[in-house]
């Protein structure tokens, strides 16, 4: 296994690995990460993404990427694909995570570095970042199913149906201009 700069590829070789993403999103998160992965892929082929790939046989398994925010550099995202033939996912996860987090450490004009893996349990992960003295944040989750509910308004419905005006009045309650 090789871990090489995001940059030496293009979007083609990272869309299978996208997609199983896409997926896993779904899956776990009831979240569709199809728009952002998109974006990954276009700022592939614009090589202007920083990151790392885990390459197997010629083959993209894992990446993680950042980006620079001012002084503050944001790791985006980490995923590997789970292989039984393959190196050990959580292995191959920790070697991402310590080239980004180096990377980021030596890169100019950086003064924090940021990370919400959400595709991540808690702590899964934790073991690169706390090795490099980060601080651990609790984070919280949060989904309401609408549909659990039945028969009832969502709560966008009910703050449209609160926030309409009177009959004969105007929501505009500033003074007019003179």
């Amino acid at each position: 296994m090789e871990i090489l700069d995001l940059r030496h590829f293009s979007s083609a070789d990272l869309r299978p690995l996208l997609e199983d993403e896409i997926a896993l999103w779904a899956r776990d998160l009831s979240w569709d990460y199809g728009t952002s992965a998109e974006m990954i892929l276009r700022y592939m082929d614009a090589k202007i993404l920083p990151g790392y790939a885990a390459i197997e046989r010629g083959s993209i398994f894992g990446y993680s990427f950042f980006v620079y925010e001012s002084s503050k550099g944001v790791i985006g995202d980490l995923f590997v694909r789970d292989s039984a033939r393959g190196p050990d996912r959580h292995e191959v996860e920790e070697r991402l995570l310590t080239h980004v987090i180096e990377t980021l450490q030596q890169s100019p004009g950086i003064h924090r570095v940021e990370a919400q893996l959400l595709a991540h349990h808690t702590g899964e992960v934790a073991r690169p970042f706390l090795q490099q003295g980060f601080s651990r944040h609790p984070r919280v989750f949060m989904n309401f199913e609408m549909a659990s509910i039945p028969n009832q308004q969502s709560p966008r419905a009910r703050c449209r149906r609160s926030s309409k005006s009177a009959p004969g009045r105007s929501r505009n309650t500033n003074p007019p201009p003179r």
